[in-house]
C-alpha cells in the first residue's frame, strides 16, 4: 500500500485571506465560516448610507397612504372604462354652447 497521500487531499481547500484596498475578506473551509472586514473610511460611508436608509423606510402609515390611492385610481380607471366618449364629448360642447348662448344673443 502506498504512503502517498490521496489526490483529493491535496486539491482541498485552505482558509484563505484576501485583503484588497477595500478590506478583507477570509474564509476557512473546515468551519465554512466567512468574515470579512471593511477599510474603516468604507465602514463610514456603509454605516452613513445604512442610517440615511432607515431614515427614509416606508411607514405602515404611507404603505397604507400609497394603497389607498392605488384603489382610488383603480375606481377612476373603472368608471372612465365605462364613458361613451362620443357622448361626453357632445355634452362638453353643449354646456359651452348654452354658456355663451347668452352672449351670442346680445
Amino acid at each position: 500500500m502506498s504512503k502517498k497521500k490521496p489526490k483529493v487531499a491535496r486539491l482541498q481547500l485552505k482558509p484563505t485571506t484576501v485583503s484588497t484596498g477595500f478590506g478583507a475578506g477570509t474564509y476557512d473551509p473546515s468551519t465554512g465560516d466567512v468574515r470579512y472586514s471593511l477599510d474603516p473610511t468604507l465602514q463610514e460611508f456603509r454605516d452613513l448610507f445604512y442610517s440615511a436608509a432607515e431614515d427614509f423606510a416606508p411607514t405602515q402609515d404611507y404603505l397604507d397612504y400609497a394603497a389607498s390611492l392605488g384603489e382610488t385610481g383603480q375606481s377612476i380607471l373603472d368608471r372612465g372604462l365605462g364613458l361613451d366618449i362620443g357622448r361626453v364629448t357632445q355634452d362638453y360642447y353643449d354646456a359651452q354652447s348654452r354658456m355663451l348662448a347668452p352672449t351670442r344673443a346680445q
